[in-house]
């Protein structure tokens, strides 16, 4: 019975340090400084680091950390950076579940999005790959209030140095369904 107990109090006490971390937060304090006291109050990235299963959310703490907007309050980050007048920079993955008034979609381009390799003379996408690159495209383009902007040219140069030609599949599939020419 008295180890169970040694449990709970260590439960407890790390509770009530998460939660004293939590509050203790001036909705204007900037995110990278609410970040940088919550860490240091909990300890985040030694334990993370100590655990190793979880690198993606050790990143995600320094780079919450290491934040160079100092504009971004903790209150427009837990409204989703939704304030007038700034540019918001994200990924599709995430951008889901979110909106925004205009969004653009850049490197709608042959062989990047979808992600296809040279073989055998053309660009090929595995079936797998084209469905999740499929599904990405799609949550980029519905996360779009009014208008969307699809960033793409008629070729471009590799990191190789050579020339793709061509939009993304993509485009010309939401230009034959709109009945226009990309």
């Amino acid at each position: 019975m008295q180890a169970s107990a040694g449990v709970f109090d260590e439960d407890l006490h790390a509770r009530r340090k998460f939660f004293k971390a939590a509050m203790a937060a001036d909705p204007q304090t900037t995110l990278s400084e609410w970040a940088t006291g919550f860490d240091d109050l909990l300890d985040l990235r030694k334990l993370l680091e100590s655990d190793g299963t979880r690198p993606d959310v050790l990143q995600a703490v320094n780079s919450l950390r290491e934040s160079q907007s100092p504009a971004v309050s903790l209150l427009d980050f837990a409204r989703g950076v939704q304030v007038r007048g700034q540019v918001v920079l994200t990924t599709c993955h995430a951008s889901k579940g979110r909106q925004f008034d205009v969004v653009i979609l850049p490197g709608l381009q042959v062989s990047l999005f979808p992600f296809a390799w040279w073989k055998n003379g053309s660009y090929r996408s595995a079936s797998k790959q084209m469905i999740e690159d499929r599904r990405l495209f799609y949550v980029g383009l519905t996360r779009a209030r009014f208008q969307v902007v699809l960033v793409y040219s008629s070729q471009f140069k590799n990191r190789w140095g050579y020339t793709v030609p061509g939009a993304s599949p993509f485009v010309q599939e939401v230009a034959e369904r709109l009945g226009v020419t990309p």
